[in-house]
């Protein structure tokens, strides 16, 4: 990674097998700055002549992660290249310039998928009914409730239907939709799939996509001139909504939208595998090195419906994160994150055609170099993973939880779960400044022992999580307890462990800050503490391989 910054040029890279990372300059002094103002555990800078880079050091990701964080927030110019120019001098400038010209005019020659136009839809461009076309978006969260809203004044004799509108112009039929969607219920969703059909309104006619956002994305209570709120609903009580309409036309079109939009799902919801999305899995982008090879695979309007799922990891052992967005899979390794398939679909005669795939050729990501072993691979995947894959998720703690329904109590959420530590947190600052006995923590170790191992009134335990095979060895990896000592202790004992070793670190982490002159809280403590809750949060919800990986207790200490 290069990194131009306003006060110097680096080049990151990792040069071992280990986690360390290298950070080389042209000079010494950038290497002194970066040290100094934003990166304090820095190594010394070595020189190293004869090479590009004379002058190096090396620190860990996670420190030059934090580092960079606060170089970003500390960005408070308008304009780059003025600002090196007052900081390190107008030759840095005039050789920072000579890299901006280079890039003026350079092509975008990575393309992400997107497609455009009528590119992948299943409608003619033009009806031949004389009326005007809509479009819009059926909105569904992962395990598949519709988003419905309320129009406003019931305009028309609509009570509650879906998002849409004309075309503005220039516009293409997803441009549309996802504005009428922004417009009319206040969210940016994503595109899963058109609905095939063409829906007869009264003036126009109306196309739909399947569109997909967080179920806590929207405000229900979102109104303007076209909304009065909104609504989460199963398929039913949509059909009911609907129902309300005085406008029969409009009610019979939107019962049909309904059952067209429903019919691209792999079951009725909700679901009992939620829908995949990009962001909940760790993801990296498809490398330029790749090869293209076509593919003439059909799929039916069912099988479509599972493999638009996707399909989300639930332990270290699933091997595949895979998510659909608007006739792509993305096909990525879930401890990595790489990209090794991107397939294309369209609409056919029969249903969906796999008309293409990309196929990743980065030999330090991907080993892998004949197409018809790949092929096998991916018609494995698509076969065994996603249309005749496994209905209930396997149990294996966090990734079910995330399927629950949301109860207050439930260990699940991290919100949850990242409250109960708080306390822990807050009792340990309490008791270092005098204001609570000082048996205020271990209290508190004492109550989240006990609710995180056993069933207590208000929480609910994830189903296998909570054991001392999973939570448990987690807890000693993460908190690096003493394996040997730890061996045959019930889960409530090993909590205990890991609370304990959690309060010593806090502990070294206040001595630190407290011996530190130049130190101050909302600064400096308070985000190295949120942190460490972050990551405590994630080891008890198995999540800190992905949110931290490589990471343990003994790495946090005081910058």
């Amino acid at each position: 990674m290069w990194l131009f910054t306003k006060f110097g040029f680096f080049s990151v890279v990792n040069k071992g097998d280990n986690d360390e990372l290298t950070v080389r300059s042209r000079t010494k002094s950038d290497l002194d700055r970066l040290r100094n103002h934003y990166l304090p555990s820095l190594s010394p800078s070595r020189a190293h002549e004869g090479t590009d880079y004379p002058w190096r050091a090396t620190t860990s990701s996670t420190a030059l992660g934090e580092a960079m964080r606060v170089i970003a927030q500390n960005i408070d110019y308008a304009n780059f290249k003025d600002e090196v120019a007052l900081g390190l001098g107008k030759d840095r400038a005039k050789r920072y310039g000579k890299i901006w010209s280079a890039l003026y005019d350079m092509p975008d020659d990575l393309h992400e998928p997107h497609p455009d136009g009528f590119e992948g839809l299943p409608w003619q461009q033009s009806v031949s009914t004389g009326k005007a076309l809509a479009y819009g978006g059926v909105v569904i969260d992962p395990n598949g409730y519709l988003l419905m809203r309320e129009v406003k004044n019931h305009f028309d004799g609509y009570v509650w239907t879906f998002a849409k509108g004309r075309q503005d112009k220039g516009e293409s039929p997803r441009q549309t939709a996802l504005r009428e969607v922004r417009e009319e219920m206040g969210i940016d969703a994503t595109i899963l799939s058109a609905i095939p059909g063409d829906f007869s309104g009264g003036t126009t006619i109306n196309r739909f996509f399947l569109m997909l956002t967080d179920r806590g994305t929207p405000d229900l209570t979102f109104s303007n001139r076209e909304t009065e709120r909104l609504i989460w609903a199963t398929p039913e009580e949509a059909k009911r909504l609907i129902a309300q309409s005085t406008n029969s036309k409009g009610r019979q079109r939107d019962l049909a939208i309904l059952q067209a939009a429903l019919a691209l799902l792999p079951a009725e919801p909700p679901l009992k595998r939620a829908m995949a999305r990009r962001t909940d899995w760790q993801s990296k982008f498809m490398p330029a090195a790749r090869v293209i090879v076509p593919l003439e695979t059909r799929y039916s309007l069912q099988e479509m419906a599972t493999i638009i799922r996707g399909s989300l990891p639930n332990s270290q052992d699933d091997k595949w994160f895979i998510f659909y967005e608007d006739g792509v899979l993305h096909c990525h390794r879930s401890w990595t994150g790489i990209c090794i398939f991107r397939v294309h679909f369209r609409p056919c005669d029969s249903g969906w055609q796999a008309w293409q795939v990309e196929i990743n050729r980065h030999s330090g990501q991907y080993t892998a170099t004949y197409e018809h072993e790949d092929l096998a691979l991916l018609d494995t995947i698509i076969e065994h993973l996603l249309i005749h894959g496994p209905v209930e998720p396997t149990v294996d703690g966090f990734a079910q939880a995330l399927l629950q329904s949301t109860q207050p109590g439930y260990l699940g959420p991290p919100q949850v779960v990242g409250d109960l530590l708080q306390e822990l947190f807050i009792a340990i600052v309490e008791q270092r400044k005098g204001t609570v006995e000082r048996g205020a923590a271990l209290a508190v170790i004492k109550k989240l022992s006990v609710i995180f191992s056993e069933d207590t009134e208000g929480y609910i335990r994830m189903p296998g999580w909570h054991s001392e095979q999973q939570l448990g060895k987690a807890l000693v990896h993460g908190c690096n307890l003493d394996e040997d000592y730890c061996e045959g202790e019930n889960l409530c004992c090993l909590v205990a462990e890991g609370l304990a070793a959690l309060q010593l670190k806090i502990g070294e982490l206040l001595r630190g800050f407290e011996a530190d002159d130049n130190a101050q809280w909302e600064r400096d403590a308070l985000p190295q503490l949120n942190e460490l809750h972050r990551f405590a949060t994630a080891v008890m919800l198995g999540t800190n391989n992905v949110t931290h990986p490589g990471i343990t207790l003994r790495d946090f200490i005081w910058k």
